[in-house]
């Protein structure tokens, strides 16, 4: 085995970025046993990692406005449980958190700043400083990692709580880094995918899984899973959209949309069954489009209209099951009256649409659009859907395997 890092006085550096993801149908219905259909975003968070000589920890999150040190030598021993990404570890979770506590900055404003920490305290104490705990040979090789201090900052292009999967971006990245870093490769991208969802549970609580594995599983030429049931399966073959994405700008919560249409469900039984039963016959129609688009099965201006009857369709379902929210429906009115399918995107109730963009558009049509999205100051990115997941970017000092 070549060793995970050089000596050290050199230093090492490490760069990943990882994707966002966005639903593209199913979002609500998929809580109740339907399948829904998800894609990574163009959109990416992206960590740089360092290691000196400071005998510190060091994480700067940018998005967060987060800058805090850590020494190395606050952390306890840890127990070999913590070394394998199968649950959390209480103990060493809540000895993070006892010295996060101590931190002023991370008991004012918002919450997501302090279990972003005590994510990464918690990755760092299982990935570097608990093999070096019990002399695995893999981490006794990586002589930087665990007696030089470490710097990570995180930077992204994905908003903050915007049901994006920027915190499952994040926490692809760090896993990556970290095993770069003391095993000298991050090849196994399930492996990543666990630890990642470890760090999901901490961020979130009890996470469905979907945002990491978009983040980790995706790749060149199946940027995409489809999912019901706890199942997730990645779609081989899916063609790269291009979208603009949309902010409302409106806060909402997933947790209270989620809970109210269960209670319109056992409210409404037979209406509410019905609507979701045909959300999640739209998903496997379009899954159905996708597949055959992407294998040369159908043609393009066929199939893009096909997709636009349907993400129209899902929006006006979503809207039936109480959902929507007028920004999300001016968005879908601007988007149609210039000839473009708009849908909103994850929870609804504010949050974010995606209008999907046909190739055969002439670039002034989508000029026209951005600029009506201009002139009605909405936030927008011209994005793609479907490309790559975690990527290890750029690496010195580490002899890769």
């Amino acid at each position: 085995m070549a060793e995970a890092c050089s000596e050290l006085d050199d230093p090492v550096i490490i760069n990943v970025s990882a994707p966002g993801k966005l639903i593209l149908h199913g979002e609500h219905a998929v809580v109740h046993g339907e399948l829904a259909i998800a894609a990574s975003l163009g959109l990416r968070a992206y960590l740089h990692l360092e290691t000196n000589s400071s005998k510190t920890i060091h994480l700067q999150l940018a998005d967060l406005d987060l800058n805090i040190k850590f020494d190395i030598y606050q952390f306890p021993e840890i127990p070999e449980s913590a070394l394998f990404p199968t649950q959390l570890e209480p103990s060493v979770l809540k000895a993070i958190q006892t010295i996060t506590e101590n931190y002023p900055s991370l008991q004012q404003g918002l919450e997501s700043r302090r279990l972003a920490v005590d994510s990464f305290l918690y990755l760092y104490c299982s990935l570097i400083k608990g093999p070096l705990d019990h002399s695995h040979s893999q981490a006794s090789k990586s002589i930087s990692s665990g007696h030089q201090g470490i710097a990570a900052k995180v930077t992204s292009d994905l908003p903050i709580g915007a049901g994006l999967g920027s915190s499952a971006a994040y926490s692809a990245c760090m896993v990556a880094a970290m095993l770069v870093l003391v095993q000298g490769e991050a090849k196994d991208v399930e492996v990543i995918n666990r630890w990642a969802f470890l760090s999901e549970s901490i961020i979130h609580g009890n996470p469905s899984g979907l945002d990491n594995t978009i983040s980790c599983h995706v790749n060149m030429t199946g940027g995409a899973v489809s999912f019901a049931a706890g199942n997730f399966t990645r779609l081989k073959s899916f063609a790269r959209l291009q979208a603009v994405l949309v902010d409302t700008g409106i806060p909402r919560s997933t947790k209270q949309l989620v809970s109210a249409v269960r209670d319109r469900k056992e409210t409404f039984p037979t209406i509410m069954n019905p609507i979701l039963n045909a959300i999640g016959a739209l998903s496997s129609t379009a899954l159905k489009l996708h597949n055959d688009y992407a294998a040369g099965l159908a043609g393009e201006e066929p199939t893009y209209a096909s997709l636009e009857t349907l993400i129209t369709m899902n929006h006006q379902l979503l809207n039936a099951i109480g959902v929507g929210h007028p920004a999300l429906d001016k968005i879908v009115t601007l988007s149609q009256s210039m000839g473009f399918a708009a849908k909103l995107t994850g929870a609804g109730g504010g949050g974010c649409a995606f209008i999907l963009l046909q190739p055969s558009h002439e670039s002034q049509f989508q000029q026209k659009l951005l600029q009506a999205l201009d002139e009605h100051g909405l936030k927008y990115w011209l994005t793609t859907l479907g490309g790559s997941g975690v990527t290890i970017d750029h690496v010195i000092g580490v002899n890769l395997l």
